[in-house]
């Protein structure tokens, strides 16, 4: 029988924790995130081999 090559892959857990600026609207702040954050998140992940992230809202400084 053959022999199976088990290689060590090094996971890592990213998780963003955003703050909207005082005074920015909900939407300018979502406009951000979505657009320029994005962009600049997509190339670190990209130079780092990262495949995956989570994004947490700080709820309590956007309108309901």
């Amino acid at each position: 029988m053959g022999s199976i090559e088990v290689q060590a892959l090094r996971l890592l857990a990213v998780t963003v924790h955003g703050y909207k600026k005082p005074g920015m609207s909900g939407a300018d702040y979502h406009q951000y995130i979505s657009q320029t954050h994005a962009g600049h998140l997509k190339a670190l992940l990209a130079r780092n081999d990262i495949v995956s992230y989570t994004m947490v809202r700080d709820l309590h400084s956007l309108p309901a």
